[in-house]
């Protein structure tokens, strides 16, 4: 599956299930927020997601590990 590919379909499957509000970047961030939850590291996240700068990483890093904080 290519990037293309996968671009033009996430409308299609967006308007097919009645979805709105969702964009394909939020499902990366969802992600990244996944394994930050299941104890990843920034630097495994960034070898994982392809990112070539960690400042996003970090932000989801840092907000999420501050909601699993506030849990304990």
């Amino acid at each position: 599956m290519t990037t293309k590919y996968l671009t033009t379909l996430f409308p299609r499957i967006k308007a097919h299930a009645g979805i709105t509000g969702l964009q394909l970047r939020d499902l990366r961030r969802e992600g990244v927020s996944r394994m930050v939850e299941k104890g990843y590291s920034v630097l495994q996240i960034a070898v994982f997601t392809g990112h070539r700068d960690i400042d996003m990483i970090v932000k989801i890093y840092n907000a999420a590990q501050a909601v699993n904080i506030a849990r304990r």
